[in-house]
């Protein structure tokens, strides 16, 4: 049987770092991309979030 849904994505550092920057530089953004540039300047993200998210994501 097929598996539904997305294939789930993977970024590393240096992609994510991109897509956070070009987000930043937009003078209109989307909500995704507000929501991206509120969650990146509120918090430092560390090894424990990483793994949480994770652990999160194989449930």
């Amino acid at each position: 049987m097929a598996t539904r849904g997305r294939p789930a994505k993977s970024f590393s550092d240096d992609e994510l770092s991109k897509i956070i920057r070009f987000a930043e530089r937009r003078q209109f953004r989307t909500k995704a991309q507000q929501q991206l540039c509120d969650a990146e300047s509120s918090r430092i993200i560390t090894r424990h979030h990483v793994v949480a998210d994770s652990e999160l994501l194989t449930c």
